[in-house]
């Protein structure tokens, strides 16, 4: 199984903003948890090597932040994928302390991401564990850098996207399926999306 779990007060996240007047807290802007923090559900895809194919339970809330009253702060969405593993996605701008952690079950052991703290620990199911790796202060900013080196190298059409336009609209579909689930309360298959050839 999966949880991964990422969340920090509206208030907090973008310096020299007023939080109610920022993109996040306004529907008309594309605000809200869904899709603001939707890099969690590209970092499940990618974590676990495969695709969601349902979300089968899904709670919005839509207070506690300075927002429009229509954005959602919270998502706590279940999805299922398509190797058949059951998990969950929490999203929030809520948090009174920053969150970003990810915990992946597996049959060998447990394996915790702390990305705020930049480690990665395995856990056996002996109970030992041991870090995986540290990244040293400021790694954040580099991997903003290694993205932008990418993105200019991409006029270069030998080189291939590490992200492409089919894993922006798989997120946008667990999304549109998520939504779905809650306005429903049923299960939601994930439309996948295939790019048709011209």
């Amino acid at each position: 199984g999966f949880s991964l779990s990422v969340g920090q007060h509206l208030g907090s996240w973008r310096a020299g903003t007023e939080a109610a007047a920022s993109v996040s807290a306004r529907a008309e802007l594309g605000g809200g948890v869904l899709l603001e923090l939707s890099h969690e559900l590209d970092a499940l895809c990618f974590a676990l090597d495969c695709t969601a194919t349902s979300v089968t339970h899904c709670d919005l809330r839509f207070d506690g932040a300075p927002t429009d009253g229509k954005v959602e702060t919270v998502a706590e969405v279940e999805l299922v994928t398509s190797a058949g593993i059951a998990g969950s996605v929490h999203l929030d701008m809520v948090a009174d302390e920053p969150v970003r952690d990810w915990v992946i079950l597996g049959t060998e052991g447990t394996l915790r991401v702390d990305a705020l703290r930049s480690t990665i620990r395995q856990e056996q199911p002996d109970g030992t564990a041991h870090t995986i790796t540290e990244f040293a202060g400021g790694e954040r900013d580099r991997a903003e850098r290694r993205l932008i080196e990418h993105l200019l190298e991409l006029s270069n059409p030998e080189i291939h996207p590490r992200c492409t336009t089919e894993d922006g609209i798989l997120a946008l579909a667990i999304i549109d399926a998520a939504r779905k689930s809650y306005m429903s309360g049923q299960v939601a298959p994930v439309e996948q999306h295939v790019r048709q050839e011209q």
